[in-house]
């Protein structure tokens, strides 16, 4: 695999954690290139839940998502531990001048979409911050606590779209309420957002 786009065969090594208590947990992933150069960063990682292999990974595995983008660079994807209550992390790492540099974080999110650069154009990361829990507003419509949808560009360095951000909340739950999870707003089965409190609708 070459990760830094000199046409010559570079290695990405995952290590990982063997407990019987916990088999999975990626604690180390280590690139080498064929310059010779090495670096490693360390965490706690398990193999994706979510299907990032439709996406032209460049490994073939779930443990790592590792594509190149015009803006961004080589970029590898670490996903936190699966515990099952809540979504799983998001760590992406960038490949720059033989080093892993921190690029992105969040501490739960869930992939819907990938939007491939269109030319030199970034990339667009397309996911939810956080699981939401269902509602029920009336005896008969049934709702969730509000998650909006973020959309994350993938240029020289990662961004929040917040115009996009708006765009697809709106597309996906009938409006918006902010950039960040919120328990008492509800997200209406009919695609609308629902404040309890005033009993009125959010826009």
């Amino acid at each position: 695999m070459d990760l830094d786009g000199d046409n010559r065969t570079d290695s990405l090594q995952l290590e990982v954690l063997t407990h019987f208590t916990d088999p999975g947990t990626i604690t180390k992933v280590r690139v080498r290139l064929a310059t010779g150069a090495s670096d490693s960063v360390v965490g706690n990682w398990d193999p994706a839940r979510d299907d990032y292999a439709a996406y032209d990974n460049a490994v073939p595995t779930r443990d790592a998502f590792v594509h190149e983008y015009p803006r961004a660079g080589t970029l590898i994807f670490l996903f936190g531990e699966d515990v099952g209550c809540c979504l799983q992390s998001l760590d992406i790492v960038r490949l720059m001048d033989g080093h892993l540099q921190r690029y992105y974080h969040r501490d739960e999110f869930a992939l819907l979409q990938f939007l491939p650069p269109l030319g030199d154009d970034p990339a667009f990361l397309i996911g939810i911050p956080g699981r939401s829990e269902g509602t029920r507003t009336t005896d008969t419509l049934k709702g969730s606590t509000y998650t909006p949808t973020h959309v994350v560009r993938l240029d020289t360095s990662a961004q929040l779209d917040t115009a996009r951000s708006i765009k697809w909340t709106r597309s996906r739950l009938g409006g918006f309420a902010g950039l960040e999870p919120r328990n008492d707003i509800e997200a209406v089965e009919q695609n609308y957002l629902w404040d309890p409190i005033r009993k009125t609708r959010i826009p």
